[in-house]
């Protein structure tokens, strides 16, 4: 028996998670997302791909939790080491929108400008420029630059988000 020192173990037990999570049974998700990081940090090291994705998936349950700081840590963990692996777009779209969503919530409007920006510039890169996705984080943007009181730059993404829903 391998038991729980081999990565199929891991992989396993992450795929179970992603099951229960899309289930909705998030408290169990949790769960099976916990072990599956503790075991890749185990076998993989602190700095490897599948321990960011673990992060990031944990970032997603922290934030239904409306545990914001929590939540912003295990996205952060995610984006460390995505930068190090050069990881795809598409999860470090959704780590950045994380980290957006994270630094909106607690009032750090410039944080969250800057990383719903590097959201809508990977979204852009691997989706286009009228995908529906982008239309959130423009919304978002365009609610920043409201707060800051530039609204020139307000109507432009809420302008932007419009026509991408209407298309």
């Amino acid at each position: 028996m391998r038991g729980d020192q081999d990565q199929d173990v891991a992989d396993s037990v992450f795929n179970i998670a992603n099951i229960l999570n899309d289930w909705g049974e998030e408290d169990e998700a949790y769960q099976y997302f916990q072990q599956s990081l503790k075991l890749y940090t185990h076998l993989l090291g602190e700095e490897d791909i599948s321990v960011a994705n673990c992060r990031q998936k944990l970032g997603v349950i922290f934030w239904n939790r409306r545990d914001v700081d929590r939540s912003l840590q295990s996205f952060l963990g995610a984006l460390r080491i995505c930068e190090q692996e050069d990881e795809d777009d598409s999860m470090l779209a959704s780590i950045y929108r994380g980290i957006a969503d994270c630094y909106y919530c607690k009032g750090e409007y410039d944080q969250a400008l800057e990383n719903f920006a590097k959201c809508l510039r990977m979204q852009k890169m691997e989706l286009g420029d009228d995908c529906i996705e982008m239309a959130e984080p423009c919304d978002f943007i365009g609610l920043i630059y409201q707060k800051k009181e530039k609204y020139d730059e307000a109507m432009n993404f809420h302008s932007e988000s419009l026509l991408i829903n209407i298309n």
